[in-house]
């Protein structure tokens, strides 16, 4: 099986994909050296602990949002008035015993200083680009945001995106000067 068939695989079939070296994988998060490439829902989570967790190396991540009070806010049908929204996220924290601000990608990725690929679709208007472009310009280590042409929420992952994520896995496993900060490709 190839790199990218397995890189494929894992992301598909896997809460979490976690690259050991060159080509091994395993799934459960066992040893250092870990890139994370989340699914869609756990990109979030993946930054957030990348920040924290000295064995993330690396993070691949695609739609991600920059702070769940505004992705809430911005997916909120308009039939539901802002104080309502309000009101559920008030409700949302109480029962969750947790605090929405501290659910923050954009936040975290003050802290993370491992090398970062962020994908986004750039006409996503489910999680629009600008969540991504505010993570990558939190960024503190290297960083790459691919915008992909034509791409809506959840349709970033296709051709030869494949081909830029397995060069830049390659680069930061490899530790070449190519995984440095990129500015945003188009």
């Amino acid at each position: 099986m190839t790199k990218r068939a397995k890189i494929r695989l894992m992301f598909l079939g896997a809460g979490v994909l976690l690259l050991i070296g060159v080509v091994a994988i395993q799934l459960p998060a066992i040893a250092s050296g870990l890139i994370l490439h989340p699914l869609r829902r756990h990109v979030g989570v993946a930054l957030q602990t990348a920040a924290v967790d000295p064995r993330i190396t690396a993070v691949v991540a695609a739609e991600v949002f920059s702070d769940l009070r505004t992705v809430v806010k911005e997916r909120a049908p308009f039939f539901i008035s802002a104080g309502n929204v309000g009101k559920a996220i008030q409700l949302a924290e109480r029962k969750g015993g947790f605090q929405m601000e501290a659910v923050s990608p954009e936040l975290a990725a003050r802290m993370i200083k491992v090398p970062v690929l962020l994908i986004h679709g750039a006409d996503d208007t489910d999680t629009v680009p600008d969540h991504s472009r505010r993570v990558f310009v939190g960024l503190g280590g290297p960083k790459r945001l691919i915008l992909v042409p034509g791409a809506k929420h959840n349709q970033s992952l296709h051709g030869a995106v494949w081909e830029d994520i397995e060069r830049w896995v390659d680069t930061v496993v490899g530790h070449s000067p190519d995984a440095q900060t990129d500015t945003p490709k188009q």
